[in-house]
């Protein structure tokens, strides 16, 4: 053979396999980058997820603290400044603009009178973010509370309803009974840009309407705040952009527009994440896995070339050596977990990524089939991603396996591809664990009470709503509503530190009362809920009386929470198919819960969906709409009864009797409907109505020289906007206010000692004079008396119905009439019923007299007509 011809097979053999390796260079290079490319979309992923996350648990902390804070307005039908700054102070952040505030609903006849008791101008926002005077038609709803983390400027009396983004949210606020967020704006407190999320306060048993709120908790948290829990929550040189309801609230660093995001919904406003990682210091496994692949690729040609050749085979073996060294090198030195495996599930190889993954050492790895290395939960999982690569050789099939390691479980996003040409599997195992535990917080955080840890009101409805999907058609299962009794006495008492301590010891007396399976929450304040998921009717009831045995159980309260244990209130629900939904079930358990407490509250009651059982709580919803109605359609009206002067035996004044008709035309006495009205909040507007006719009817008699004795509840002591509504209605029809004696009850006057006081004054400011009614029925509170400005003290009719043949009652009246006589106050006796009692009335000196012997009531133009004209009768003042 010639020398030309022997050296040609040399010279070609060498320019095939570089060729073949050029050729598989490429082919690697690709799958390596795209490797690499979806390190970094993993990055992309996990940074979008931090920063999502970090949000979540800055606006759901805020949510929270919104719900919590509107529970305390729920449980109390009057909280004062302090007790609202002790509450909320401990939620408010400090350095930013977050913020609790109290948001009042005022009337426009009530500006005045609110402006006054807030001591502040009503205000908006001009269009430069400066503070002006609002006088804007309509209700509004000034700022009377607020607690603030680092105010600029004071908020008091800031309306929130002027303008257009708060108005918007506001409303929806109310239609739905949720909170809910404003869109990006600028904050009134620290004139700079945030959210403001809303949840109204309803008149107890209202709808949600206008008409039924009595005020708003607004929470707010600034763009600063946003911005600074995402620069947190993700690595250093992250880019992020968040939209909110379409608009750019956050983008620092470049993305490209179409980047994945991540959405979520808060208190009804869309939030989108965007974010590009830093790349990655160190190691990347595109360049290293080029590397290795052109090894591996040259040692599968040299071994190739040793069947065909063995000189060729000769010079290659050097060739294949060197890439074996090269591939293990970078297959060993990859900043990830790397394992090769058999379809069979034999564990070949691993890197030390890997080895310290699973904390274990090689030998016990390698004598383990990889699917004993998987969580148990997971195998299934797992087989599914392998059978995926197998159809898809060459492309890796992503997902997220659970791991047994020496330390524990651990979470990875485990990549499998099946090698093209090869029957082996790589795996890529990225530890994500953290990851894992970070979105687990969130979500546990998101769900559940920060003070007891039991489910929140959201977790809760979860649970309830999952059990719905899968209950049989027949249902199955019941909710327990349970309220605590008089707690805010605790709180009023102890302090609000106490109170959350009893809080906590109810939360662990639940959980150790009840069973494994049943779901327990506390849905604000001092309501928790339970879901019996297997629960019947007798089931239920043995619950309900072990949790209402376990809370009196003195000993597992905490001894400064009064030393006694804890009354509750329960309302049970059998989740029956005609209960169709959680927010079904928490309605009805809630009607029944009320029916325990009026039945004498520490019991439970159970719902009954029939209309014709008996129900305290739907007999007197069903009276709050016929109030309504009345008041709406004008079927309240009034009676009087005469009060004569005992001196002269002349009638002197009336006091005026609240009526009212029913649609076919019967007529109920006051106690038929005002216990209804006092506990519903529905008294307000019925005090507004009397007042207002009392004055319209001396203006449209001023023939008469009449004097009305007008009755207010209790509840009406702190209400400015009444006192507001008298002052117009005199100022408009020029009637002499010593015409008007208003009458308080002597139990309200010293339950509201302060109010009370306050409200006589400013009566009396007016010109009207004041009586306290049932005088005597609190008869240790003397001590009062000195310091409340009224004019005529009325005798409770307990002590004069007998007077005449009871000594006791006699000895009692006598030393009453006496405290009077000493303070200059005129007596009133009511329940004067006989000639007898009115004759010894007069001998101890008691001025007016009223009863059934004197006149019963009557239509109040009846009476009227019946009085004498002007200037006939001697006042008796």
């Amino acid at each position: 053979m010639s020398p030309s011809f022997s050296g040609r097979p040399r010279r070609r053999v060498p320019l095939l396999a570089v060729a073949a390796g050029v050729l598989a260079t490429t082919v690697m290079s690709l799958a390596a980058f795209h490797a690499d490319a979806e390190r970094a979309q993993t990055r992309d992923s996990e940074a979008r997820t931090q920063a999502a996350g970090a949000l979540e648990v800055l606006t759901a902390g805020l949510q929270s603290r919104v719900v919590d804070a509107r529970s305390l307005f729920v449980a109390s039908h009057s909280v004062s400044r302090r007790e609202f700054t002790d509450f909320t102070a401990p939620m408010v952040g400090r350095g930013h603009a977050n913020g609790l505030n109290w948001l009042v609903k005022v009337t426009p006849e009530g500006r005045a009178a609110a402006e006054r008791e807030l001591g502040a101008p009503i205000t908006t926002l001009s269009p430069d973010g400066r503070l002006v005077r609002d006088r804007t038609p309509g209700p509004v709803f000034p700022i009377r509370y607020a607690a603030l983390g680092a105010p600029s400027r004071t908020v008091i009396g800031f309306n929130a309803y002027t303008r257009a983004d708060r108005r918007a949210a506001i409303q929806r606020a109310i239609a739905s009974g949720r909170p809910t967020s404003t869109p990006v704006l600028r904050l009134a407190s620290a004139n700079q840009l945030g959210f403001v999320v809303y949840a109204p306060v309803y008149r107890p048993g209202g709808r949600r309407v206008m008409d039924d709120v009595v005020g708003i908790i607004a929470g707010s948290f600034s763009v600063a705040d946003a911005r600074l829990a995402v620069q947190r929550a993700v690595p250093e040189g992250t880019s992020v952009r968040v939209r909110v309801g379409g608009s750019d609230v956050m983008d620092f660093g470049e993305i490209e527009p179409d980047a994945p995001k991540r959405t979520f919904s808060f208190a009804g406003q869309p939030w989108s994440v965007q974010s590009m990682a830093a790349p990655q210091d160190g190691v990347r496994l595109g360049p290293a896995t080029l590397v290795g692949g052109l090894l591996v690729i040259g040692l599968l040609l040299l071994a190739a070339f040793a069947r065909s050749s063995r000189a060729l085979a000769l010079v290659g073996r050097q060739d294949r050596d060197r890439a074996e060294r090269r591939f293990l090198d970078t297959f060993a030195s990859a900043p990830i977990g790397m394992a090769l495996v058999t379809p069979a599930g034999a564990v070949l190889r691993v890197n030390h990524a890997f080895l310290d993954l699973l904390g274990r050492p090689l030998q016990e790895i390698l004598k383990h089939p990889a699917p004993e290395l998987i969580h148990p939960d997971d195998r299934t999982q797992a087989s599914q991603l392998f059978v995926a690569a197998g159809e898809r050789p060459g492309d890796a099939v992503a997902g997220e396996i659970r791991l047994l390691t020496a330390a524990g479980v651990r979470w990875t996003e485990s990549h499998v591809t099946v090698l093209a040409g090869e029957e082996l599997l790589l795996i890529q195992a990225i530890d994500i664990t953290e990851r894992r535990e970070f979105e687990d917080q969130l979500v546990h955080q998101a769900e559940h009470d920060p003070l007891t840890d039991l489910l929140n009101r959201r977790g809760f409805t979860r649970i309830v709503a999952a059990h719905f999907a899968a209950r049989p058609a027949d249902g199955g299962g019941a909710v327990m509503l349970l309220d605590l009794d008089h707690f805010k006495a605790v709180n009023d008492l102890h302090g609000h530190r106490v109170g959350d301590r009893v809080l906590e010891a109810v939360a662990r007396v639940l959980k150790e009362t009840l069973s494994e399976g049943d779901a327990v929450a506390r849905l604000g304040g001092d309501e928790f809920a339970v879901l019996l998921p297997t629960a019947d009717a007798a089931a239920a009831r043995l619950a309900a009386t072990r949790l209402l045995a376990a809370l009196d159980d003195p000993a597992r309260l905490p001894a400064d929470g009064g030393g006694h244990g804890v009354s509750a209130s329960v309302g049970i629900v059998l989740l029956a198919p005609t209960v169709l939904d959680p927010d079904d079930a928490l309605v009805a358990a809630d009607l029944a819960m009320y029916d325990a407490k009026h039945a004498g509250r520490g019991r439970y009651a159970f719902f009954e969906e029939d209309t014709a059982t008996p129900s305290a709580t739907r007999d007197r919803l069903e009276w709050v709409g016929k109030i309504r109605d009345a008041l709406a359609q004008h079927r309240l009206h009034l009676a009087a009864q005469p009060i004569r002067c005992v001196r002269s035996g002349a009638i002197v004044h009336h006091e005026l009797l609240l009526r009212m008709r029913e649609a076919d035309g019967r007529e109920l006495p006051p106690g038929a409907f005002l216990p209804v009205a006092e506990e519903f909040g529905l008294i307000g507007e019925i005090d507004h109505w009397v007042a207002g006719e009392a004055i319209a009817i001396l203006d449209r008699h001023r023939d008469r020289d009449l004097v009305f004795h007008v009755n207010l509840s209790g509840r009406s002591l702190g209400d400015a906007t009444l006192l507001a509504a008298i002052r117009a209605d005199l100022e408009r029809t020029g009637v002499d206010p010593c015409s008007l004696v208003f009458e308080i009850t002597e139990t309200a006057a010293v339950t509201n000692f302060a109010e009370a006081r306050a409200f006589a004054e400013e009566l009396r400011g007016m010109g009207c004079r004041l009586a306290l009614d049932d005088f005597g029925a609190g008869f240790s509170s003397f001590v009062y008396l000195k310091q409340l400005p009224f004019d005529v003290l009325k005798i409770d009719g307990e002590f004069v119905r007998h007077c005449t043949t009871n000594r006791a009652d006699r000895v009692i009246l006598e030393s009453l009439v006496h405290t009077a006589s000493g303070l200059d106050k005129q007596t009133v006796a009511e329940f004067v019923e006989d000639q007898e009692t009115e004759d010894l009335l007069r001998e101890l000196g008691v001025d007016l007299v009223q009863g059934y012997h004197v006149g019963r009531p009557i239509a109040v133009e009846e009476a009227i007509a019946a009085f004498p004209a002007a200037g006939r009768v001697a006042s008796s003042f």
